[in-house]
């Protein structure tokens, strides 16, 4: 997954920070579909949408903690032998994690 877009962050605290942003995303997904003697496989880039809104609360000068995210992905489909199936990828992206600077 690759995504570009802008983020805006403010210091509520001198050790903690809220952030928020935005990206327009192109997410590669593989799909193989089979259906009786009939198979269907491809790999395309799925348009979608990413918005976070989070904390980051630093430990000490370049170690801190984050949290959240939300993303939205157009559906991937694919077709064999009469029938069809649809992926959505969208969904609640809840990430936590450590950050390191540097």
């Amino acid at each position: 997954q690759v995504g570009l877009g802008p983020t805006v962050t403010w210091r509520a605290f001198p050790w903690l920070d809220a952030y928020a942003g935005a990206a327009a995303l192109c997410s590669l997904a593989h799909l193989d579909f089979d259906a009786g003697a009939s198979r269907a496989s491809e790999t395309r880039c799925r348009p979608g949408f990413a918005g976070e809104v989070g904390l980051t609360a630093r430990l000490t000068d370049g170690l801190g903690l984050f949290a959240g995210g939300v993303e939205w992905i157009d559906r991937f489909g694919a077709s064999a032998d009469g029938l069809s199936a649809r992926v959505d990828f969208s969904g609640l992206v809840v990430s936590a994690g450590l950050a390191a600077s540097f």
